[in-house]
């Protein structure tokens, strides 16, 4: 099955296939080294990195990140492995080399 990609044909680099928030989720996870992060410790980062630029948006919802995250798995581009604590079971992400 073929699944429609959309060119952004005035970005540059990762910006002409992802939004800025995914390219910003992505190099997160790439400076941590193969060590993992939860949704919130990519969200969290993602947002501050964001917010630290007064042209980008509002923040991004943590439900963005977690659904990006695991469609990045789904087309295994990051690698997970699942913990468990208090709320459940928690997804932990780290680039896949």
């Amino acid at each position: 099955m073929f699944k429609i990609v959309t060119f952004d044909t005035n970005g540059e680099g990762f910006r002409t296939v992802l939004k800025d928030y995914q390219e910003v989720a992505l190099r997160y996870l790439w400076r941590l080294d193969g060590e993992g992060a939860s949704s919130r410790d990519i969200w969290v980062n993602v947002n501050k990195i964001m917010m630290s630029d007064p042209s980008q948006r509002d923040s991004i919802s943590r439900a963005s990140i977690i659904n990006f995250m695991n469609h990045m798995v789904d087309e295994d581009l990051v690698a997970y492995y699942e913990i468990t604590g208090k709320g459940g079971h928690r997804r932990i992400y780290s680039a896949k080399y």
